[in-house]
């Protein structure tokens, strides 16, 4: 059986300026983002790419065509196993029976990761979902941080 995802084939732009390519997707269940189309031998494949997630929301008022089918979209995404729903509220107006609603969800792709192999970039820990990012940031260490940075 095909993966779900096929039928997002036909996208291409990634919006960014790089783009989608579909090829692996029915393998590695994502699409393959960037400038140029992935060149490489399985094993570089397997050791080069990495798992990136966009974070993104919207407002969409269903009453109005272009919102409702933007929203439309990004269910098909979620509901398809492309993108993953972190937040939904709706609401409607008194006497309408067209919904205004709010989500974020995160859109997920296959990158080549060799930059950040090339800096020998370390990726950060992670704990309990959330990367551990000091709150003393862009201070030197032993003095307090600024005010206003």
């Amino acid at each position: 059986m095909q993966n779900s995802l096929m039928k997002f084939a036909n996208r291409t732009d990634a919006g960014d300026g790089r783009q989608l390519y579909w090829g692996r997707a029915a393998t590695d269940g994502l699409p393959f983002r960037g400038r140029h189309a992935p060149t490489l031998t399985e094993d570089e494949f397997e050791e080069r790419t990495v798992r990136v997630a966009d974070p993104k929301h919207g407002t969409f008022d269903t009453s109005i065509e272009a919102e409702n089918k933007a929203f439309l979209n990004v269910v098909d995404g979620v509901a398809n196993g492309w993108y993953q729903l972190l937040f939904i509220e709706r609401w409607r107006e008194e006497g309408s029976k067209h919904h205004i609603v709010y989500c974020e969800w995160l859109e997920y792709f296959l990158e080549d990761g060799s930059k950040a192999l090339e800096m020998n970039h370390q990726p950060r820990a992670v704990a309990q979902g959330q990367p551990s990012i000091s709150p003393h940031l862009g201070t030197t260490p032993g003095q307090p941080p600024q005010q206003g940075v």
